[in-house]
């Protein structure tokens, strides 16, 4: 190709690569948003196969979020330093070009190895959010203008992954308030510990992905716990389901934590040390190692706990447990205002029942 020609084509590629940007520019759904990135950056070099992965908050993996003419197994894989291309990226931080993606070693995609590959990073406000993979099959190589103008698109790229990523979290933001303050309406509008119990378990925990399960304790006329009862249980895939199934109590190493009103989060409950042996086999029992303690309190007291499980090990974050720990004081409040009202009408209706029965023998 003479001077001419290529400064056609790099025309024509600045053209092609104006219109994409303006194209992804607008779209803030991050899923479509992804797709729509990676395929526009398989016709701006002419390839035929490409991927996109992001990071994760420590850049210690990628994961692959979007694909075209990929193997569908490769969609939500992750890739740690040095494992693929993507884990060369994540290692290097620098662009990757190869003949043959054969030649990246170990941890490789089948199918594919004869396959030129380029790889490029990329980068917002100088932390490597996620990467670009894009692969030939007839016989392209990539070349260093290749890797100018990938990263080139990796810079608007960053920008309109992270205005979609703020809109969603604005959107998540709305609807968690608009979400808890239905909620609270229907927690304080319940009549009886059941409801109670039913409003909160389909108001919150049916809008998340892990199992809740509704826990409340008994006391004894000294204030002494003497036992556990599981009031209520929702599961993913399941109807909310209300109980009254009492479990023997024990105290053990979390009670001091939960007592002072603070959430318990154990990420694998079946490898962390610190979890008691009882909640460890529960939590084998029902194949879900990762679990959340989250404590009822009402007037300094603890009345009950709201368990939270999943069945992938994983660190919980702020995020997920807000929507819960944002509705268990008052949960709380409520179940407690319900329980004594319970208790006085129960205590009225045996006065009365008495009191007939004084008039029968009179």
């Amino acid at each position: 190709m003479n001077t001419t020609e290529s400064a056609k084509g790099n025309v024509r590629r600045e053209e092609s690569l104006r219109r994409i940007i303006e194209h992804i520019s607008s779209e803030l759904d991050l899923r479509r948003l992804l797709t729509q990135i990676v395929v526009n950056a398989c016709d701006l070099l002419g390839a035929d196969t490409g991927s996109i992965g992001l990071s994760n908050l420590d850049e210690t993996a990628m994961k692959i979020e979007a694909v075209h003419n990929m193997p569908v197994f490769e969609l939500g894989s992750e890739w740690g330093p040095g494992e693929g291309l993507a884990g060369m990226i994540l290692e290097s931080r620098m662009p990757v070009v190869l003949n043959r993606y054969g030649d990246v070693g170990t941890d490789m995609i089948p199918g594919v190895e004869e396959d030129a590959v380029i790889g490029v990073p990329i980068f917002w406000r100088n932390r490597m959010t996620g990467f670009f993979g894009l692969g030939s099959k007839h016989g392209k190589r990539f070349t260093p203008e290749d890797v100018v103008h990938l990263e080139h698109f990796a810079r608007h790229a960053a920008i309109a992954i992270e205005n979609a990523r703020l809109f969603s979290e604005n959107q998540r933001s709305v609807a968690q308030a608009t979400q808890l303050l239905d909620t609270t309406e229907r927690i304080g509008n319940a009549m009886s510990v059941d409801e109670v119990v039913n409003a909160y378990l389909e108001q919150v925990a049916a809008s998340g992905r892990y199992t809740c399960t509704i826990v409340l304790y008994e006391y004894d006329e000294a204030g002494n716990k003497v036992g556990n009862v599981v009031r209520g249980r929702w599961t993913p895939g399941e109807e909310v389901t209300l109980m009254e199934y009492r479990v023997p109590t024990k105290k053990d190493l979390l009670d001091p934590i939960l007592g002072d009103g603070k959430t318990v989060r154990i990420a694998n409950a079946l490898e962390d040390a610190g979890v008691p042996k009882s909640l460890r086999e529960e939590q084998a029992r029902d194949g879900r190692p990762a679990v959340a303690l989250v404590p009822l309190m009402a007037d300094r007291k603890r009345i009950g706990l709201v368990i939270l499980s999943d069945p992938t090990p994983h660190e919980w974050t702020d995020e997920e447990i807000l929507p819960f720990q944002a509705t268990a004081a008052q949960l709380a409040s409520v179940l407690a205002s319900r329980r004594d009202h319970d208790a006085l009408v129960s205590s009225s209706q045996k006065l009365a029942v008495m009191e007939v029965r004084r008039k029968i023998a009179r």
